[in-house]
């Protein structure tokens, strides 16, 4: 029963006896029972006025309840008059305000704080208690191939990145490498919250940096070996040139002719190996134009097609019917798709299988060959500076195409799928 409910019950009961013994004490005095009568009415009226008063501090503290319940700051009281109901009202309404700008400055901080983390360069991943994905920013969605990852533990997300994130500890960090070539330094963080432990990962992709350090690394010994082998061999091969053209002894002759023929071939051997990597380091910026997927696929095919059927090797073109138009450099793509070509045919021992395919979607051109694979251990070095599994191999061919399909903003990744095949998948 509430306060107000008493009290008038109180009231009523009071003034109910004293109404009563004024009829029995003033019965024959009819003007002292109604002056009495008067007095109990005016009593009511002071008392559930009172009442009144009373109870407005208690309205006041609902009100500001509810307002709180609400979350609605903006409400304030005016002053009534009485002293204490007013002082009572000075506090709610500083109260008020006070929680009205924490509230404001608080919004603000969260929707700063939001906007950071989704346009943040790395990767972020905050968990909840039971270790499921509360928030992901932009990046960690990219970074991960998946819109949708709220309401997922990590482990549950079919990324490799995801799968290697799920299995390292709280406070660990390392750096994970995709496909030999994508790298990222992956952070993961524990901190306590209302009592218990959350965990939040942080993702950095590293590919860019890396691969910029690495060919400032090399570029700077390529040129000077360049530069030291090619001083040398022109001297050497003045040389021999001279002495072979002055001639020799009779009976040596056509010996020692034979040797320095060799020699001078060696010698240019070796100058065209260093002038091939001089080359690569000073790869130009592609100069863009209008090209056609499909007909340059179909042009580098034809050109390759006689060292696949020297190894009873076929092509199967599934190009799309129309023409893919993109925004590339005819010589360099042409460059990539003819390692790729002859990197396939290579593969093959004999009696195989290249097959060349086209998607406009994106668009997407894929080249796939049944040969020997890439086993686990090749393929997180598959993109490394000068790595090769050929044994006269100079580990070129693949830093090339990397480079010129980054220059491209080009998506590829070169992998063995389950069925056997061999894939090297280009989207631009």
């Amino acid at each position: 029963m509430s306060l107000r409910i008493r009290y008038i019950i109180l009231i009523v009961l009071l003034h109910t006896v004293i109404t009563v013994l004024m009829y029995e004490l003033f019965q024959d005095d009819k003007w002292i029972f109604l002056f009495g009568e008067l007095m109990i009415l005016i009593s009511l009226y002071v008392s559930f006025k009172l009442l009144r008063t009373i109870l407005q501090p208690f309205r006041l503290i609902k009100s500001g309840k509810d307002t709180m319940l609400e979350e609605d700051f903006t409400i304030k009281f005016n002053p009534t008059g009485t002293k204490e109901m007013d002082d009572l009202i000075v506090v709610y309404n500083s109260m008020i305000e006070r929680l009205r700008k924490e509230k404001t400055r608080t919004e603000e901080q969260s929707y700063f704080l939001e906007d950071l983390i989704e346009n943040s360069p790395l990767g972020m991943l905050i968990l909840d208690y039971e270790k499921e994905i509360v928030i992901a920013n932009r990046q960690a969605k990219q970074f991960l191939e998946s819109d949708e990852l709220l309401g997922l533990r990590i482990d549950e997300i079919s990324s490799p990145l995801a799968l290697a994130i799920s299995e390292m500890a709280s406070f660990e960090e390392k750096v994970i490498a995709i496909d030999g070539l994508r790298k990222y330094k992956c952070k993961v963080h524990q901190l306590v919250h209302k009592g218990f432990p959350r965990q939040f990962v942080m993702i950095e992709e590293m590919t860019g940096e890396l691969l910029q350090a690495e060919k400032q690394a090399y570029g700077k010994v390529i040129r000077m070996m360049s530069h030291e082998v090619n001083n040398s061999m022109g001297a050497v091969n003045s040389i021999l040139e001279s002495v072979k053209e002055y001639g020799f002894p009779e009976e040596e002759e056509s010996e020692l002719e034979k040797y320095l023929g060799i020699a001078i071939e060696r010698n240019k051997d070796l100058g065209r190996f260093t002038n091939n990597f001089a080359e690569f380091i000073r790869l130009p910026q592609p100069l863009l134009s209008k090209i056609d997927i499909n007909q340059l696929l179909n042009k580098q095919v034809d050109y390759m097609n006689l060292s696949a059927q020297k190894r009873m090797i076929a092509f199967d073109i599934r190009t799309f019917p129309e023409p893919i138009i993109i925004s590339a450099d005819k010589i360099q793509l042409e460059q990539v798709i003819s390692n790729i070509l002859k990197n396939a045919i290579e593969s093959i021992d004999s009696d195989g299988m290249i097959r060349v395919t086209t998607k406009p979607e994106k668009p997407q051109l894929t080249i796939a060959d049944n040969g020997a694979g890439i086993s686990e251990d090749v393929a997180e070095h598959i993109f490394s500076p000068f790595f090769s599994t050929k044994p006269t191999g100079q580990g070129i061919g693949l830093m090339l195409i990397r480079d010129i399909l980054n220059n491209h903003k080009a998506e590829y990744r070169l992998y063995t799928d389950d069925d056997g095949w061999t894939k090297f998948e280009i989207g631009f």
